[in-house]
């Protein structure tokens, strides 16, 4: 998940993990993510303001409630992710609400996501 420096204290984000910055953003990893921490503390202030400070057409709060409580494991989509050869980690591209849930609901560990979740991307 890629934040800028300034988002990390915009967002209230407190990295529990390591983080580092690539291009200007901050690459949380997913727990320290604003996606998680709205689902861990039933508090979606920091989610509605990134969705509105970023113009995310895509994403609102009523689209990220219907996904947590319709969630089917079966049914998900393949989470985005590309390994970045720089910071020796994988980036999620597409999927971050989603693997919020995953992680959240304790489906998966959140470094041990099945392949079968993932469509890994080459760079």
């Amino acid at each position: 998940m890629a934040h800028t420096t300034n988002d990390l204290e915009l967002y209230n984000i407190k990295p529990k993990f390591d983080y580092e910055f690539n291009g200007g953003s901050a690459i949380v990893h997913i727990c320290d993510s604003i996606h998680y921490n709205a689902i861990k503390n039933n508090d979606y202030t920091y989610y509605k303001k990134y969705i509105k400070n970023t113009n995310q057409k895509d994403h609102n709060l009523r689209t990220f409630m219907r996904l947590q409580n319709n969630f089917n494991l079966k049914k998900i989509k393949p989470i985005s992710i590309k390994f970045n050869n720089r910071l020796d980690k994988y980036i999620v591209s597409d999927g971050c609400h989603r693997l919020s849930i995953l992680v959240y609901k304790k489906y998966f560990h959140e470094n041990n996501i099945p392949k079968e979740f993932l469509k890994i991307k080459k760079v």
